[in-house]
């Protein structure tokens, strides 16, 4: 695990890991609830927004920062809206 961003509600944790993936945990069940292998590299930077339904991440490439994912929560189920090169 590379970065950890809890929700301003603190109902979901994003889980950022070496290989590139991230991973939303319920706090609650414990669960995993979506997942998202879009970067190649290891996940730098997790953010939400300040409602809780957007998630912004970075990844290292090399020295340099790769491209952010955003990420959009509908009813707890995130899904992909785009992505920004760096």
């Amino acid at each position: 695990m590379t970065f950890l961003a809890a929700s301003p509600d603190r109902r979901t944790l994003a889980a950022g890991y070496a290989n590139g993936v991230i991973q939303i945990y319920d706090l609650e069940t414990h669960d995993v609830v979506s997942v998202f292998a879009g970067h190649k590299s290891a996940i730098t930077a997790l953010i939400y927004d300040e409602e809780g339904y957007r998630l912004a991440s970075g990844a290292k490439v090399g020295l340099v920062a790769g491209c952010v994912l955003f990420l959009i929560c509908h009813h707890s189920k995130y899904e992909f809206i785009s992505r920004i090169p760096t």
